[in-house]
């Protein structure tokens, strides 16, 4: 039996980030604790939050030290995304920009991470 990718992010408050991550990247929200919950991501990925006072080993990495990559498809999509998570008052780290690998966008969730949303 095959298991899905599964990715952990430490963050301060799992509701409020498993809702952002449900609302923003269409997920559907899973178990939610005080120290732990989860969000099943549209390819079958699922998101791991992790209360980051409750770690265990205590972490020792920055938050923005790595992305998370959403791949949407085209620039018309891209753009949309971005006009609709500004809107949002999602904060924009970087306004969509066209790169060597394609046309790209990136975001930050409500503790920091690096979300990039890319038409490749």
């Amino acid at each position: 039996m095959s298991c899905p990718v599964f990715f952990i992010l430490y963050v301060a408050d799992t509701a409020n980030s498993a809702d952002f991550y449900a609302r923003h990247f269409g997920g559907k929200v899973g178990d939610v604790s005080e120290t732990f919950g989860t969000v099943a991501l549209n390819d079958g990925a699922i998101l791991g939050l992790w209360k980051r006072d409750t770690v265990a080993p205590s972490p020792t990495g920055a938050v923005g030290a790595v992305e998370i990559a959403q791949n949407i498809g085209d620039a018309v999509a891209l753009d949309s995304r971005h006009a609709a998570l500004a809107a949002a008052g999602v904060s924009i780290m970087q306004p969509p920009v066209d790169m060597p690998f394609g046309r790209n966008f990136v975001v930050s969730d409500p503790d920091g991470h690096r979300i990039r949303f890319m038409a490749a």
